[in-house]
């Protein structure tokens, strides 16, 4: 289950589907065929570079009135594609549809011609 603020709530499907996707790739290792095996993992530690990391970079170089316009923008540019998204689906959702019913109607008439 994820945890998102409200305006992100529309990623839960797409979250959801890559976390299950990302655990298949990386940990599930299925119909792995192994002779001898090595693993190699290299980790680095958050500590090491603590010392560099600012929480509030960018509140200390972004006047609050920037912050604010970035994120209406992106929650803009996010409204603009969902909204395409669904525009474009509704144009294959049509093609598919009527793309099945002249297969359909040309098999009913090739059916009833060769069985009449």
């Amino acid at each position: 289950m994820f945890y998102l603020l409200d305006e992100y709530s529309d990623l839960e499907i797409i979250l959801s589907f890559f976390t299950v996707l990302f655990d298949y790739q990386n940990y599930a290792n299925a119909g792995e065929v192994v002779g001898s095996k090595q693993d190699v993992s290299i980790s680095y530690t958050f500590d090491k570079n603590y010392k560099y990391y600012d929480k509030n970079w960018i509140v200390n170089h972004f006047d609050k009135k920037e912050i604010e316009l970035m994120n209406n923008r992106i929650l803009a540019d996010r409204k603009n594609n969902m909204d395409s998204i669904k525009k474009q689906l509704k144009y294959i959702i049509i093609f598919v549809v009527s793309t099945w019913l002249i297969v359909l109607v040309t098999f009913g008439i090739l059916y009833f011609v060769y069985h009449s």
